[in-house]
């Protein structure tokens, strides 16, 4: 009985990330050793955040949207009190030097960045929404101007471009162009992998690296391999399952073990390695990864009953 109420509090501590590194080690063994009452604890915990992930989900988008919204109209009052100022102050010199004042004025970009396992939601000034996943970067003007929608992005991100046929929507990650009109599509462009995926819901799309183009329609994948600059496309019938993982839930549905650790190691910007014999087992079922990532990583463990240790500054699967 004492042993039981010192793993419950153990496991407590482990969701409060208050654990000592004696504790984490003490907790580690007794998931390593697949101790029933541990496992016990982690399903109903579990449990307990599928029933209530899609409502939680939802609010703090709305509320994210709600104040990105409040700090960028704080930030553009500020930008333009401060250039009301340098105006008074600099028109002397504009008048001695024409264009000086628009080069100093030249509208500013808005960076965005998301860290490990965290996601974000942007809504651009054309209407425009973007769900950035973890460890990417997206760079766009305050304001489109003369119609030209452009913007640069790395990492990953789902997008529901406003439709308008007048004015393309350009997106630059590295050499590689994705140009749409209005649609809702995936973009898996990490600077680590060497191939950029398109994946199309609706609409149609073009991609485009160097000289060569190539157009996708719903439920297809574009891949680029950016250093031999070859692009093809294959048939991608699950690509709805991309409306959940713009939230960070992933379903997965007999897919290679080797793919959902190339999953957690991009949103978690971990290092993970996968015993040879692991390769090519599949896996079947959802992984939240707006959950912390041990608990994401021990839970695909428990699924699969393979073994997690400690290797250096990441983690080794083993069966």
């Amino acid at each position: 009985m004492e042993e039981n109420k010192q793993i419950k509090l153990l496991y407590q501590k482990y969701l409060d990330d208050t654990c000592t590194e004696e504790e984490m080690n003490s907790f580690l063994n007794l998931m390593e050793q697949d101790h029933p009452q541990v496992r016990e604890l982690m399903e109903l915990t579990w449990e307990e955040q599928e029933q209530e992930y899609t409502k939680t989900i939802l609010e703090r988008n709305q509320i994210n949207a709600e104040h990105t919204g409040k700090r960028s109209l704080l930030k553009m009052t500020v930008l333009l009190s401060v250039a009301a100022t340098l105006i008074l102050i600099l028109g002397g010199l504009y008048l001695l030097k024409p264009g000086f004042v628009q080069d100093i004025f030249r509208e500013n970009s808005q960076e965005v960045f998301t860290g490990a396992g965290e996601y974000k939601q942007v809504n651009l000034t054309d209407g425009t929404k973007i769900w950035m996943s973890p460890n990417s970067k997206l760079v766009y003007p305050h304001r489109f101007k003369d119609g030209n929608r452009a913007i640069n992005f790395t990492g990953e991100a789902f997008f529901e471009v406003k439709h308008d046929p007048s004015h393309p929507f350009l997106i630059t990650t590295g050499r590689v162009r994705t140009t749409v009109l209005g649609t809702s599509f995936n973009i898996a462009a990490y600077t680590a992998i060497p191939t950029v995926r398109v994946t199309l819901l609706k609409g149609k799309v073009a991609v485009a690296i160097a000289d060569k183009k190539l157009e996708i329609l719903p439920h297809e994948q574009a891949n680029v391999n950016v250093s031999s600059e070859v692009i093809s496309k294959v048939a991608f019938p699950e690509a709805d399952a991309f409306l959940n993982q713009r939230t960070g839930l992933f379903i997965y549905k007999g897919n290679l073990l080797f793919d959902v650790v190339n999953d957690l190691e991009n949103h978690y910007n971990v290092s993970i390695k996968l015993d040879p014999e692991l390769m090519h087992r599949h896996f079947y079922g959802n992984l939240n990864m707006d959950r912390p990532m041990l608990e994401t990583l021990t839970k695909l463990c428990l699924i699969t009953e393979i073994r997690m240790m400690k290797s250096g500054e990441g983690y080794k699967l083993s069966p």
